[in-house]
């Protein structure tokens, strides 16, 4: 799994429990799979060949953005869309 940042072309491993932040693109390999959890209780498990960019935590209405790949997204408290 690998990480890259808004300001970066370059990409780099993903920790286990590593903290990331906003406009952060996570890439997921061929047999690869991951689970992210947020801070609300959340979670997102992305798939093999996955490609997701996280939104700024700042706005109103945080977005994330799929670009490839199968994701599952397990909401905790209400969603709003």
């Amino acid at each position: 799994v690998l990480k890259r940042s808004n300001r970066s072309f370059r990409w780099f491993n993903v920790a286990d429990s590593e903290d990331l932040i906003e406009r952060t693109s996570i890439r997921t390999a061929d047999e690869a799979r991951v689970s992210l959890r947020f801070r609300d209780g959340s979670t997102l498990e992305l798939g093999p060949q996955a490609l997701v960019v996280l939104g700024d935590a700042r706005d109103p209405t945080p977005r994330l953005k799929v670009l490839r790949g199968n994701i599952s997204f397990t909401a905790k408290g209400p969603l709003r869309i």
